[in-house]
């Protein structure tokens, strides 16, 4: 069997908490056959090989992208399918290069990381021998919808409720047209059972690490340097949280 990666940024190395899941769920589907991924972002990165992957195109939007395509983007509000973060990741020449890469390894199946690549199922949807997959990290309209919005002027406010509905046409959209919702808790499950009332079949497949990537540290095999053993000291990490279900907990 063989499995087609759709990413925004580039899955490797890992930065943060999306890259660490993408790049979980690509090295479980390589004990099942040969991956490749296509990923999109604004930047080229030097490496051209990804580890343990067959093959791996990576499209530069900033470098592919024609004046038209900028100007429509900004009219996104015009369009009841489209939103400012779905919009950035694809471009005309990204859209021919994703289907020829598809039509060059004949995947099996496709898994897009996050709904934010819903422009990309169009082009997936002509090739109907390949299962196609979303996982969705959140339940991405529900999450938006919770963003403070009081303080914001008039206008914000109208622009904050209007990405929040689009998203949520996208989402749903987005759901109904894949085999099958990957989806990271029972929680995430049931939000989408209550919001869309899918036809494709959701599979809870949590966030998690490979501990037996450590297994050297605890086992002591790389002593830690003498200046970084720990002290007494107390250390206060800074950090900008954003969105409400992280401020809450934080508010004390």
């Amino acid at each position: 069997m063989k499995t087609l990666f759709v990413t925004q940024e580039v899955p490797y190395p890992t930065i943060g908490g999306v890259s660490l899941r993408n790049w979980q769920n690509i090295n479980i589907m390589t004990a099942h056959g040969d991956v490749a991924v296509f990923s999109a972002s604004t930047w080229t990165p030097k490496k051209t090989a990804l580890p343990g992957i067959t093959i791996w195109r990576h499209i530069n939007i900033s470098e592919s992208i024609s004046r038209h395509e900028l100007i429509s983007r900004k009219l996104w509000w015009l369009y009841p399918k489209r939103h400012p973060d779905v919009s950035w990741a694809y471009s005309n020449v990204s859209a021919k290069s994703f289907e020829k890469f598809i039509a060059e390894f004949a995947p099996d199946r496709i898994i897009f990381e996050q709904v934010w690549l819903y422009p990309y199922l169009k082009i997936a949807k002509h090739f109907s021998n390949c299962q196609l997959i979303l996982d969705n990290h959140n339940v991405e309209a529900h999450l938006l919808a919770q963003k403070p919005i009081a303080d914001l002027s008039f206008k914000r406010k109208l622009i904050a409720k209007l990405q929040v509905s689009h998203l949520q046409r996208i989402e749903k959209s987005f759901v109904h047209q894949v085999d099958q919702v990957w989806l990271c808790s029972e929680q995430d499950i049931a939000l989408t059972k209550q919001l869309y009332r899918p036809s494709s079949s959701l599979h809870l497949v949590p966030n998690g690490i490979n501990i037996f990537s450590y297994k050297d540290i605890y086992l002591n095999n790389y002593p830690v340097p003498e200046n970084l053993r720990p002290t007494e000291k107390t250390s206060y990490f800074w950090v900008r949280c954003l969105m409400r279900p992280i401020l809450l907990p934080l508010d004390f």
